[in-house]
């Protein structure tokens, strides 16, 4: 359903719609805030990976198409907006 995002973010878009915990929060309950965390997290951390990462070995989409297909598709599934942080308003999501 999600295999284009990769397995880290289809793992997550998936136990976001089954309204589990967060990589990161496994031992606490569901919340809203630790998922703005973990998308928070995952947008400031991807941004910028792009060919240049890995030694100039990384062949997949920079990690702005990642984010912004994410973004998209939890959008169209109707899960929340994500509350941006400061460090992540600028980006235009």
């Amino acid at each position: 359903m999600f295999a284009d995002l990769g397995p880290n973010m289809a793992e997550g878009i998936t136990r976001e719609i089954r309204q589990e915990p967060p990589q990161g929060a496994i031992t606490k309950p569901y919340s809203r805030a630790a998922w703005d965390k973990y998308w928070n997290d995952r947008i400031f951390q991807l941004w910028k990976m792009g060919t240049g990462d890995c030694d100039g070995t990384y062949k997949g989409p920079s990690g702005q198409d990642l984010i912004r297909k994410a973004i998209a598709r939890r959008r169209e599934i109707g899960l929340p907006e994500i509350n941006l942080e400061d460090r992540n308003r600028d980006k235009g999501l």
